[in-house]
């Protein structure tokens, strides 16, 4: 007897068994006969008949794991019949996410019918496919849902309307995974890269202010430097830890409200304190002072005092004003004044410039707001 005759033998005991209601038999032979179905050098219409009768009846038997291994097995073969494929789609599950995400041509039918499911595993498997049209793009993203916009910031091969891209960065903002899966996508926006930059690989951020730098010199606005007084002021507070005497005083320097002010004292990385201190103009020597001294989290890490002592002085001013306006998602409002004649009542040493500065109402205002919002 030769072996495709002992194989049709042993097949058809397996079909016997799972006919006779042996449950046990039923994922094994659904496996062997789609991988038999997969490695066939050709597919008669007898061929393609067999495989769907049997696959058909077996899909609703079979548990979920061996549905999930015919569906990602299947998916992809061009004779794949569509009867299996729709089979697989209704059980649900993995399956039924494989089947809408692989598929090569997916009929309109199944993709309005994933749609109007509001299953989120096959939302999120649908925001995967390359031939998305844009309606579906928008209604995708409206559904404000974290696994469906992680889909869809991951799938570089479909291009994103401008109202999505801006929607998922003010998003990703505030989670990392979003973030980094829209910074890996070619077509982000510089302003918008740029809006991520605390959030983005370290390796990254170089790479993110030297195409912003571009837009820079395109529209350049120029940032005036605080003056010397204020920079010694700026590191009195920090060699203090006045964490909230030094946050009203660069916020006065560089035009930040309260929100803004405590994002850069918060910020873990350091970055958006680098880029306040650029704006104010800082030297190189004069930030790494800062650094040394504001947060001790950031003066811990030699490694991190180094990179941000770096950014202060490979980055020019305008790029950092571009830069900080984006990840504030605001712009500066340089208006405020920060004059010279400030910068004693702000001074941290025991002088009566610095008591009348304590008992001012409006430096204790801002003090008071930068602590609510830090």
């Amino acid at each position: 007897m030769d072996k495709a005759s002992l194989r049709d033998r042993d097949l058809s005991g397996l079909a016997d068994l799972a006919g006779s209601g042996a449950a046990e038999a039923r994922p094994t032979l659904l496996r062997v006969r789609t991988r038999l179905f997969l490695d066939a050098a050709s597919h008669s219409r007898d061929d393609i008949a067999t495989f769907t009768t049997l696959a058909c009846g077996l899909v609703p038997l079979v548990d979920a794991d061996t549905r999930a291994f015919v569906a990602q097995a299947l998916v992809g073969h061009p004779a794949a019949p569509a009867a299996v494929l729709e089979a697989l789609l209704r059980s649900g599950g993995d399956a039924a996410a494989a089947v809408i995400a692989a598929m090569p041509t997916l009929p309109e039918r199944w993709r309005e019918e994933v749609l109007a499911s509001g299953d989120r595993q096959l939302l999120a498997a649908l925001a995967t496919r390359a031939d998305l049209p844009t309606a579906v793009v928008r209604d995708l993203a409206a559904r404000s849902d974290e696994a469906i916009m992680l889909a869809i910031a991951r799938n570089s091969a479909t291009p994103l309307p401008d109202a999505v891209i801006r929607d998922l960065t003010i998003r990703a903002r505030r989670h990392v995974p979003l973030a980094r899966a829209l910074l890996a996508r070619p077509d982000l926006p510089a302003m918008d890269a740029a809006s991520l930059l605390p959030l983005a690989p370290v390796r990254q951020r170089k790479a993110i202010l030297t195409r912003l730098a571009e837009q820079a010199r395109v529209a350049p606005r120029r940032a005036r430097p605080a003056g010397s007084a204020v920079t010694r002021a700026l590191i009195d507070h920090a060699a203090d830890r006045d964490r909230l005497g030094f946050g009203v005083l660069i916020a006065r320097a560089i035009g930040l409200d309260a929100e803004g002010a405590a994002r850069v004292l918060t910020d873990p990385t350091g970055e958006l304190l680098a880029l306040a201190l650029i704006v104010a103009g800082l030297t190189p020597d004069e930030a790494v002072r800062i650094f040394l001294t504001l947060e001790p989290a950031i003066a811990r890490s030699v490694e991190t005092v180094f990179t941000l002592t770096e950014r202060v002085r490979t980055t020019d001013a305008e790029t950092a004003l571009l830069a900080l306006e984006a990840c504030l998602g605001k712009r500066l409002d340089r208006a405020g004044g920060r004059g010279a004649g400030h910068v004693p009542a702000m001074a941290p040493s025991r002088s009566p410039e610095r008591a009348a500065a304590d008992a001012s109402p409006s430096v204790k205002g801002e003090r008071e707001s930068v602590r609510r919002q830090g």
